[in-house]
């Protein structure tokens, strides 16, 4: 088990998912390349492409060069390349890279194409919850590991969907929804906010609609950025 961790360690970045390096881990995630992504939040990439394009991000946000502050910097880039758990074989990073290429495997059994032609995938991050705990186990990770995958891919989108659904609401409003949420994954929060910021930057809204393009940009990131301050405490 030992070789099968190591050699699947070294291969958990973009370059190879897209390579197909990764596909005997992940035979489900390929399979993704069968569904067009068509509606207001995609440009009609496939959804492998667009968990590319994810993946992309969060390796690029991992980097934290948004951060001045140098001692907060190396806070979280050790928090992140260090082991979630003290069983654990994987970095934090590393299981945000799983949790991130799982984030949308439950669309290959929830796609519809709708009356007007466009796509959606309803329920797919309940979906895609039970098929990546198949996953988990099948690639050795320990129950806090697999924990955390899932936690990403249940609630890769929550901060997303509860910007539009805030939107309207007071200031004070807006702040205790969001502290809710936080709440309910708190073990979590840092990793499911990156991983939301790193979703919605691939949105088509930035062309179809810039102004909540904008709006939600500036949320989810104040939200990454809320939880980052936390880690100089």
């Amino acid at each position: 088990m030992e070789t099968y961790i190591r050699d699947l360690r070294s291969k958990l970045n973009a370059k190879m998912l897209v390579n197909g390096e990764l596909k005997s881990y992940f035979p489900e995630v390929y399979e993704l390349k069968k569904f067009k992504e068509i509606n207001q939040w995609h440009r009609g990439e496939t959804t492998f492409e667009h968990t590319w394009e994810v993946l992309n991000n969060v390796e690029e946000i991992t980097k934290f060069k948004f951060v001045q502050d140098v001692d907060l910097k190396g806070k979280l880039i050790n928090h992140i390349e260090d082991c979630n758990s003290s069983d654990g074989l994987f970095s934090r990073k590393e299981l945000v890279v799983i949790g991130t290429i799982l984030h949308d495997i439950g669309k290959m059994n929830t796609f519809v194409v709708k009356e007007d032609l466009t796509t959606g995938f309803p329920n797919h991050e309940t979906e895609g919850v039970d098929i990546a705990k198949g996953i988990t186990e099948r690639i050795h990770l320990t129950p806090s590991d697999s924990d955390l995958v899932l936690s990403l891919v249940k609630y890769h989108a929550s901060f997303n969907y509860l910007s539009t659904s805030i939107q309207d609401d007071t200031k004070e409003e807006k702040a205790r929804k969001t502290n809710d949420l936080m709440l309910k994954i708190y073990n979590h929060a840092f990793e499911v906010a990156l991983l939301n910021y790193a979703d919605f930057l691939t949105s088509a809204t930035k062309e179809n609609n810039p102004e909540l393009f904008l709006y939600q940009k500036d949320y989810l990131k104040n939200v990454l950025l809320s939880i980052i301050k936390n880690f100089n405490k």
